[in-house]
């Protein structure tokens, strides 16, 4: 005689608090479709309410999927659109790995028709959409995942974001407001000029440092960029150390920020003493010197921010 169905199986024990939402994730697991000869119950989950229940998708693995895709689909476009060192996106790199490292340590959930939803969604925009579209894919997965209960989703969460403001929304900010934020480095370089070359005079965006020269400070020169990468490295490299908030974040934060103005007002009062200067540092190996020097502040600030917030 064939035994009664379900014996052999552990008896589960539930109290009041997990009744309502075992209730809700098994009515959702058992309206899904069955193949012939086959039980969903086969494979172990752990559902939210915090029992274990029987072959539902896992959302981490749903969710890595996409993201894998919005990476390459981000990578290779990058690659072809950049020149040197530009087209292997180094920092966002690091951002991708951090955000599917913190995907990875998630509990297993089952994944919900809403998780699967999204995450076909982000990885269509990703394969199919324009240059930008990773921006908007990242985007969809990070709204998907902040607001979980398990803290490295919402760190990975908070990765994607990050990475979605510098690849897209940051982009669209400086179009509809770059002349504005030009304005700070350029005030900032016009005080400056003022106070320590003699004679020098500001004007709006123009700055003058003697009768026969003058410089410009256009969007192009506008520090915006780096503090976004700079943002984008520092949330990737303490994330990838812990996955949870921490106040001290606010200060390593506001320090790379600093940095990357001042280095980038250094540079824009050095071109404006001379013509060759501008040659220089504008053209010349002056400007990898000073993109290099923006890199390595931003990782070595991540770096020692990320090992000091750590031990308050």
């Amino acid at each position: 005689m064939p035994g009664r169905p379900g014996a052999g199986l552990p008896r589960l024990k539930l109290s009041r608090g997990q009744i309502p939402a075992f209730a809700a994730d098994a009515v959702w697991l058992y309206a899904l479709p069955m193949s012939e000869g086959a039980d969903i119950r086969a494979a172990v989950v752990t559902l939210p309410g915090g029992v274990v229940s029987r072959g539902a998708m896992d959302r981490r693995e749903i969710l890595l999927w996409a993201l894998a895709a919005a990476a390459i689909s981000f990578l290779v476009r990058n690659y072809f659109r950049m020149e040197g060192a530009e087209r292997f996106a180094i920092f966002d790199s690091l951002a991708f790995a951090a955000a599917a490292m913190r995907l990875a340590r998630c509990a297993p959930v089952a994944a919900r028709p809403a998780d699967i939803g999204a995450a076909f969604a982000a990885a269509a925009l990703a394969a199919l959409g324009p240059n930008h579209a990773a921006g908007a894919a990242l985007t969809l997965l990070s709204l998907t995942v902040l607001t979980s209960r398990d803290v490295n989703a919402r760190a990975a969460g908070a990765v994607m974001l990050a990475l979605a403001v510098h690849q897209l929304w940051s982009k669209i900010l400086f179009a509809a407001v770059g002349p504005e934020i030009v304005k700070v480095d350029a005030t900032l370089v016009g005080w400056a000029t003022q106070l320590f070359v003699p004679g020098a005079t500001w004007t709006g965006n123009i700055i003058t440092t003697s009768p026969t020269f003058s410089i410009v400070v256009e969007e192009g020169c506008s520090s915006f960029s780096n503090v976004s990468l700079a943002l984008l490295c520092y949330m990737s490299v303490s994330r990838l150390e812990r996955p949870e908030w921490r106040q001290g974040d606010l200060w390593v934060i506001g320090a790379t920020c600093a940095v990357q103005i001042l280095l980038n007002v250094a540079r824009i009062f050095a071109m404006a003493q001379s013509y060759p200067l501008f040659q220089f540092w504008h053209d010349g190996a002056g400007a990898g010197i000073y993109a290099a020097a923006a890199a390595a502040c931003a990782v070595l600030i991540s770096a020692v921010g990320t090992r000091l917030v750590g031990r308050t």
